[in-house]
């Protein structure tokens, strides 16, 4: 609808470990730093397959510390909707996370100590609450009847576990290791001085 404003869920952002080297070739940092950022997006994807169905199913609440909703609110959405499940009520939610392609960006090269990488989604129309310029009626209406604000349920749906980071910098690590092994073929020099830095 022409004129709706979107709404984007808080950035859901990961730490990954990088190569600490920095080389004195300019061609090969930049070829480097381009494996690691592959490998992030590479990671975030696999996130989004493998991680983000999980904020929807039945054990969400203990896997991922969700705040409590009010006795009313639950009584509510089983009697109306059939739903025990947080985050999950006519299920629209679920199916438009789920379905869409997040915005995939990174943050930081070989040579530093570490880097950032963000997936952002955008909000159901049902969510506009949980946008920056909020309505605070509306934030009151939640706590008065559920007890959790928009924002905490989209913090919910944006939390990475530790365990979950640390099965991303493997996807990272294995995909910079395989571009790097392909880059350092046929490249003796560069294979010895720095293929033992590998992640």
């Amino acid at each position: 609808m022409a004129g709706r404003r979107k709404f984007a869920l808080p950035t859901m952002s990961v730490y990954i470990e990088g190569p600490l080297i920095f080389t004195e070739s300019r061609d090969l940092n930049r070829k480097m730093t381009d494996a690691f950022k592959e490998g992030m997006k590479e990671s975030l994807l696999f996130h989004h397959k493998a991680y983000m169905p999980l904020h929807f199913n039945a054990n969400n609440r203990t896997r991922y510390g969700h705040e409590k909703r009010s006795d009313f609110y639950r009584w509510w959405k089983l009697t109306r909707y059939k739903s025990r499940t947080d985050l999950v009520r006519s299920g629209r939610t679920k199916r438009k996370i789920t379905g869409q392609s997040p915005a995939l960006t990174t943050r930081g090269a070989v040579g530093a100590k570490g880097a950032v990488a963000t997936a952002t989604y955008e909000f159901p129309t049902e969510f506009r609450q949980a946008g920056p310029n909020a309505d605070p009626r509306h934030v009151m209406k939640f706590l008065q009847y559920v007890k959790v604000t928009p924002q905490i349920m989209a913090m919910e749906i944006a939390k990475v576990l530790p365990s979950e980071a640390l099965a991303m910098n493997r996807v990272v690590h294995k995909k910079y290791n395989e571009k790097m092994r392909h880059l350092f073929r046929g490249r003796k020099k560069w294979r010895n001085k720095f293929g033992k830095e590998l992640l």
